[in-house]
């Protein structure tokens, strides 16, 4: 739902964006609490060169892209694109599309039954273009994204090192 905060107001009082609220009778002002990022979804595997992988990023709230289209900058050293805008109404899901060139991997390893890799998102090129879609008309609220140490799973690896294969016959 549309989770906003009513604050009545009685005195002179800044509000966020600089404007004052002047003395006089109460002015009643709404803040727009902004989305945040609740989760990363990709399909666990071995993804090698030339394959597609879709990162989706899950929001707690509505999201809109307002101007230039944001871009995830991998570990691996690929970038993901944006795979298609939201509707004007917004989503609460981007996904986001990584094809895998020659050169990207991340760093994994097995420990027993497990696999561990270290793919994460290192940062959000034009972060500042996800935005609420539910902000009242004429207010910019930014996306909350967190990216510290988050890895996008642990079961996904991206790996073009060709396996370096010996024939060795007797003869």
């Amino acid at each position: 739902g549309n989770t906003k905060f009513k604050l009545v107001v009685h005195h002179l009082f800044r509000i966020p964006d600089g404007r004052d609220v002047t003395l006089g009778d109460p002015k009643e002002i709404y803040f727009q609490l902004a989305p945040v990022l609740e989760s990363v979804e990709i399909k666990e595997g071995a993804y090698g060169e030339g394959d597609e992988m879709i990162i989706d990023l899950n929001f707690t709230q509505e999201v809109r892209i307002n101007g230039t289209d944001p871009k995830l900058n991998l570990s691996s050293g690929g970038t993901a694109t944006l795979s298609e805008k939201p509707p004007s109404g917004g989503a609460k899901k981007l996904t986001f599309k990584y094809e895998i060139k020659k050169g990207e991997n991340s760093k994994w390893s097995v420990d027993g039954s497990t696999i561990k890799t270290d793919l994460k998102i290192n940062s959000i090129s034009n972060q500042n273009s996800i935005q609420s879609a539910l902000a009242p008309s004429g207010q910019v609220v930014h996306a909350v994204i967190e990216l510290t140490g988050t890895n996008i799973k642990d079961k996904v690896i991206v790996d073009t090192t060709k396996p370096d294969v010996k024939s060795n016959t007797d003869a």
